[in-house]
């Protein structure tokens, strides 16, 4: 499993270094941390492993590998719940204002 995460996260940094985003306009900050679902469709004996709309789609989540420079403080859920296509801006969005009880 490691080696086939490894070989799927290279091929989403590839991918990702190919992307343009346009730059912060004025009063917004310098930089944003995105998260953005990478979705493959891996083929296995020539057929594709694509599910099409009225099948049923298998989710298994991988381990979560935290990234040494990020504050942990911005993470709000999951990004399972981010759906295809969308970006998902760190820091923002719904969060919790004190900490859970017995969590």
């Amino acid at each position: 499993m490691k080696h086939w995460r490894d070989q799927l996260a290279r091929a989403s940094v590839r991918a990702a270094q190919s992307w343009l985003f346009s730059p912060a306009t004025a009063g917004a900050p310098a930089y944003r941390i995105i998260r953005l679902p990478v979705t493959f469709n891996i083929r296995v004996n020539g057929f594709s492993t694509r599910v099409h709309y009225g099948q049923w789609d298998v989710y298994v989540p991988g381990p979560v590998e935290w990234i040494p420079w990020l504050d942990k403080r911005l993470i709000t859920g999951g990004v399972d719940a981010v759906p295809d296509g969308a970006i998902d801006q760190m820091g923002r969005g719904l969060h919790l204002l004190t900490p859970l009880k017995g969590a």
